[in-house]
């Protein structure tokens, strides 16, 4: 089984790229089947735990939303996903999983332009997207360095132009993966949206301008150039193009092209086309100036709205809580109503083990106590007619009422009984008994760790009743609970309870495990022989 996890920045191809490698048989993960998030979902939730705590790598929260969602994918051959959320847990899963592969994608950092230009970006915002692009890149190029044997990097438009190639080199870190060879067209109309069409392949020279004016602004930042000159020389997939330093530098070549274009012809004929432009712009602006008005009038009506809707979900929360407070109540006695059932359970479970304790006392001492307690009674009657008169008789009576507390304090206490099935309700008998049966097959194997998660879960649903049972050396029969704690069942479930509770030790459990299986065999051989 591989898992290909999938990163790249938002202006890249890489959310195209997971598509066709889904279209070429990698499998789509499930949701989670405890908190129901979806891929994308776990990687948001693992950015939002890094960001708030600065860690991942041994932080429970994480590990948990994370285990949950390989247990949902257990069994799945091979599977991945994508997200640009993925940059904070690379580390995380390459630590948590062992058949994590990473695919990182990266694009030509021309795109930020045309980003910028297409959502009218101002100067600031223009810097600070530069600046938060250096840095993406730079913690993906950290991060393939040092784990080259589990990663590739690809350039996302060269990598799905040259789609048999990509699946070679995903081949070359999870060749468990298959990928079918059914011929798929490829999406131009989605990579001409990113701007990411090559200067070779495009057939409109406006695009060539627009990719020669977009070195023209990269060469005014150069830790720009210098990060994806980098990027280029580590991919093992990427475009055949020029650097980036070597683009344009005299506006004589832009002018070339324009010529190519065959908008102009000469000097003049470049004015009155850039004129015929400013005039169509400044029509559009007058128009956007329209819409602009309109828009804040409609706004306005929508502000009061929101207003109004406002006021309506106060109203109506506030109702709520009412209702809550009368409801509550009634939700607390089910709760109450649930532990006395089981309380009753347990109790009635014990009635049986009591009984024969009772049986015992009864059979010795029934005669002599209902003589007693038959004199006692007379003497108290007795006692109690003369009470007013005779201080004797008072103080008779107060003497015979402590002899009565007496005997009842000689009842001994119940003993309880069935420790046998009281240690096999603890966790380490539990995980270990789930261990040994599943190991007796491929199958079953596979499935241990969704089983031992399964066992905790259930344990932890059962905890109060299980806290208020009595502790094992109140029974009887404490001596089988020393018996029990032998089986290699228990042993083994020890192991693993403590690796749960600290998972620095989940590294040691399989030596451990595998350690306290061959004592237990040598035993077993011994006093056969014997």
């Amino acid at each position: 089984m591989s898992i290909i996890v999938q990163c790249g920045h938002e202006l890249t191809l890489s959310e195209e790229l997971i598509g066709k490698l889904n279209e070429k048989g990698l499998s789509e993960p499930l949701k989670s089947s405890r908190t129901d998030l979806s891929s994308t979902d776990v990687a948001i939730a693992l950015d939002k735990i890094y960001k708030k705590t600065s860690k991942l790598i041994d932080n429970k929260l994480a590990e948990s939303v994370a285990i949950d969602f390989l247990l949902t994918n257990l069994e799945i051959e091979s599977w991945g996903w994508n997200s640009s959320k993925n940059l904070s847990a690379l580390y995380f899963w390459e630590w948590l999983e062992p058949n994590c592969k990473f695919v990182l994608v990266f694009d030509h950092p021309s795109e930020i332009f045309r980003y910028a230009v297409k959502n009218d970006l101002s100067q600031d915002s223009l810097n600070n997207m530069i600046e938060e692009w250096i840095v993406f890149q730079k913690e993906l190029l950290r991060f393939f360095s040092d784990n080259k044997d589990k990663c590739v990097l690809l350039e996302g438009s060269a990598a799905l132009r040259n789609i048999k190639s990509t699946e070679k080199c995903i081949k070359s870190i999870a060749p468990e993966i298959i990928f079918n060879h059914r011929k798929t067209v490829l999406n131009r109309e989605t990579i001409r949206e990113k701007g990411l069409v090559s200067n070779i392949e495009s057939s409109n020279l406006q695009e060539v301008l627009i990719d020669k004016l977009s070195y023209e602004l990269l060469n005014e930042y150069p830790e720009l150039i210098n990060i994806f000159e980098k990027l280029v020389t580590e991919s093992s997939i990427k475009l055949d193009k020029d650097s980036i330093g070597k683009g344009l530098s005299r506006q004589e070549d832009i002018y070339s092209i324009i010529k190519e274009i065959g908008v102009v012809n000469n000097d003049s004929d470049i004015i009155d086309s850039l004129e015929t432009e400013l005039s169509k712009k400044e029509s559009k602006i007058v128009e956007l100036k329209k819409l602009l008005n309109s828009s804040e009038s409609i706004n306005k009506e929508q502000a009061d709205l929101i207003k109004v809707l406002e006021t309506r979900v106060k109203n109506s929360f506030n109702e709520l809580n009412q209702k809550n407070t009368v409801a509550a109540p009634i939700d607390d006695n089910k709760y109450k109503v649930r532990d006395l059932q089981k309380e009753n359970k347990i109790i009635l479970n014990q009635l049986y083990l009591v009984q024969k304790e009772l049986e015992y006392y009864f059979n010795l001492k029934v005669t002599k106590d209902t003589q007693d307690t038959q004199i006692i009674k007379n003497l108290k009657n007795d006692a109690k007619v003369i009470k007013d008169n005779d201080s004797q008789a008072v103080h008779d009576l107060q003497n015979l009422e402590k002899s009565e507390d007496a005997i009842t304090r000689e009842v001994p206490k119940a003993i309880p009984f069935g420790v046998e099935k009281r240690v096999k309700m603890e966790l380490p008998y539990r995980i270990g008994a789930s261990i040994i049966k599943n190991s007796k097959s491929r199958r079953g194997l596979l499935t241990i760790p969704k089983a031992i998660a399964m066992e905790y879960i259930d344990y932890n649903k059962n905890i109060t009743m299980i806290n208020s049972l009595p502790s094992l050396e109140e029974y009887g029969d404490f001596a089988k609970a020393e018996e029990i704690k032998q089986h290699l069942s228990y042993q083994i479930g020890e192991i693993v309870a403590e690796s749960i509770k600290e998972p620095k030790k989940i590294i040691t459990a399989p030596i451990k495990i595998g350690n306290r299986i061959l004592f237990f065999k040598k035993a077993q051989f011994i006093k056969k022989n014997k």
